[in-house]
């Protein structure tokens, strides 16, 4: 199955307003189904987690854990 990363803010605006939501304590995801064959994957980290460069790496982190 191929992956993508969502990055434009086009994608994750429609992705909140059309696509579902799961929320857990330390995450919440956005799913919505695509006609494309392959899996897109957004991930997004609010003010709590930390500053700038904290909240990158844990994105960083998130996303190799999907790959």
């Amino acid at each position: 199955m191929k992956k993508t990363v969502l990055r434009e803010n086009k994608d994750f605006r429609t992705l909140y307003y059309r696509g579902a939501s799961r929320v857990s304590p330390v995450l919440i995801v956005f799913v919505r189904k695509n006609r494309l064959g392959i899996t897109r994957v957004g991930i997004t980290t609010g003010k709590k987690v930390g500053k700038a460069v904290r909240r990158s790496r844990c994105r960083r982190v998130i996303r190799a854990a999907w790959r």
